[in-house]
């Protein structure tokens, strides 16, 4: 997971992080053979819980807050 979150540092890199994790997890519950609704559900899942684990510790009314151009 080193790889999963040195990819922040670019704003294009930044959802490696979900996909990496998603991957991992996947792969670790159910190897690879699985078919794609299984890794879909994974992969939703894994979103949703990092998600919330960013949600919790975000800074509510952030003075200074990021100015992000996404050109993905």
């Amino acid at each position: 997971m080193k790889q999963g979150s040195a990819v922040v540092h670019t704003l294009t890199h930044s959802l490696g992080l979900y996909f990496y994790a998603a991957a991992a997890v996947a792969y670790k519950r159910v190897g690879l053979e699985a078919n794609d609704e299984v890794y879909a559900q994974i992969a939703e899942e894994i979103c949703l819980d990092y998600t919330d684990a960013l949600k919790d510790i975000a800074v509510n009314d952030e003075a200074n807050p990021a100015k992000l151009k996404w050109h993905c």
